[in-house]
């Protein structure tokens, strides 16, 4: 959900993770909206990412300055008239991340004289095997990859979650280590 300022302007996040697991790349979007019919100078986007993180990239249109100090992510620029700032930052989940627990950041803008802060965007860390993230390896992982079988990246209807050896195919090896892992913890 976005936060809106009394001037119309509009600032939201958005956290694309489809496989948390340790040393996956997970893409943040930022957006802020200039409904007005005039610019937004001197916009300051800030995004301080979670330390389980390791930022990788960060881009935007319209183009500003934009880095990272540190662990924060940060845009500078002015946004046009009636126009949507998009930055996109991603970065990886890094080895010391604890399993199964909650990521969660949100940015900031000071736009307009004033600040701006998103809805929090959050995600959970999963150990490789655990594929519906719950915490244990148990049947219903397993079912979860035999309802994928022998689905392929080339077919279509493919999840990169289940396929363990990545051949690019769901098969008999990827359910086999799962089960593995039967009754893991953590």
């Amino acid at each position: 959900m976005p936060c809106c300022g009394p001037e119309g302007a509009c600032l939201f996040k958005r956290v694309d993770a489809p496989d948390p697991v340790i040393g996956a790349v997970v893409t943040y979007t930022i957006g802020l909206d200039n409904p007005n019919n005039e610019w937004l100078r001197d916009v300051l986007v800030s995004d301080p990412l979670p330390l389980v993180l390791l930022p990788l990239t960060i881009t935007s249109n319209p183009p500003g300055q934009m880095g990272f100090n540190g662990q924060n992510a940060h845009w500078f620029g002015d946004v046009p008239p009636n126009a949507l700032l998009v930055v996109t930052i991603t970065a990886q989940i890094r080895a010391g991340a604890p399993l199964n627990e909650v990521v969660s950041n949100q940015a900031a803008a000071q736009a307009a004289g004033g600040t701006l802060l998103s809805a929090p965007a959050e995600f959970r860390t999963c150990a490789r095997y655990d594929i519906n993230c719950d915490g244990m390896v148990n049947l219903t992982d397993i079912v979860a990859a035999a309802e994928a079988w022998n689905a392929t990246l080339a077919g279509g209807g493919f999840n990169a979650r289940f396929d363990l050896d990545r051949d690019g195919r769901v098969t008999l090896l990827d359910i086999q280590t799962i089960a593995g892992h039967w009754e893991w913890h953590w």
